[in-house]
């Protein structure tokens, strides 16, 4: 039998607590465990026992309560749109909201250039190599 199961409840719950303190202050499983005299696996079932289980329903609960948030910035933010902070804090907390419900993943309004026209997928290799003076490649008909 392991020493932690002959501390009593309250004591466990206060070393749980100065576990997560220490971690909250940037310690380390091995650092914590020295401070508390534990091993690191302890220190890592503590850990475990004080922390949210992360699981479906936590995950649903988080996306809704950010969405709603997200939902008041935007409210706030929509009556001085023509401030330019404002317009990009909406254009944030958009692009967040879609984050969250998975749809564009990576779209990013900073990082989108308009493609003035469609091009091979080859396009870029023969760019490249044109660059280094070598002939491109004969185009596939099929492209």
């Amino acid at each position: 039998m392991s020493e932690s199961a002959l501390v009593p409840v309250e004591e466990d719950e206060e070393l749980e607590e100065q576990i997560l303190r220490f971690r909250m202050q940037g310690l380390t499983a091995q650092q914590i465990a020295r401070k508390t005299m534990l091993s690191v696996h302890e220190v890592h079932r503590a850990l475990d026992a004080i922390l949210p289980k992360l699981d479906q329903n936590l995950r649903r609960r988080i996306i809704s309560e950010s969405l709603l948030i997200c939902d008041r910035v935007l409210g706030q933010h929509m009556t001085t749109i023509a401030d330019p902070e404002s317009a990009s804090i909406i254009i944030r907390c958009l692009c967040e909201r879609r984050f969250w419900l998975g749809i564009g993943h990576g779209t990013d309004p900073v990082q989108l250039v308009q493609a003035t026209k469609p091009e091979r997928s080859t396009a870029a290799l023969c760019r490249a190599l044109a660059s280094v003076g070598k002939p491109a490649p004969e185009p596939d008909p099929s492209d």
